[in-house]
């Protein structure tokens, strides 16, 4: 998720941030990163870049609404972050995002969403689930 958008410094105490994710999990990201810890804001780049690079294959961010690590908010950020570089490719359906209940962790609901996104857009598979829901604010702490 997008750390401008997550942890104690910059996301009012909700998700992790930098601060967080360096204490805990230095392996997961780059030597540089803890240079940054307490100066989200000067980060050169940041989380939607990812799914941006991905462009134009398939992204899907799967993420429930009560997450405690990844912040839902900073999932939506990092969604709309990465839509323009999907748009410019046209391929703006490419790109997609779904929330369930619950805590962190993958679910089966995860996958099924992984399994129906990718049936609809690579095998044109007919579907009633939507890929670009963003839900209320209120519903993305």
């Amino acid at each position: 998720m997008a750390f401008r958008f997550s942890g104690a410094e910059m996301g009012g105490g909700l998700g992790q941030g930098i601060t967080e994710i360096v204490d805990q999990n230095t392996y997961w990201f780059g030597p540089l990163l803890p240079e940054f810890r307490n100066r989200t804001e000067r980060l050169p780049s940041d989380q939607h870049w990812l799914p941006a690079l991905t462009a134009p294959r398939l992204f899907i961010l799967c993420n429930s609404l009560k997450d405690q690590y990844g912040r839902a908010y900073a999932a939506v950020q990092s969604y709309l972050g990465a839509r323009p570089a999907y748009d410019f490719l046209g391929v703006p359906e490419h790109v997609g995002l779904n929330f369930r209940p619950g805590g962190h962790g993958a679910t089966e609901e995860d996958w099924n969403a992984i399994f129906d996104f990718a049936d609809q857009v690579l095998l044109g598979k007919p579907g009633t689930r939507r890929f670009d829901v963003i839900p209320p604010r209120k519903d993305t702490p």
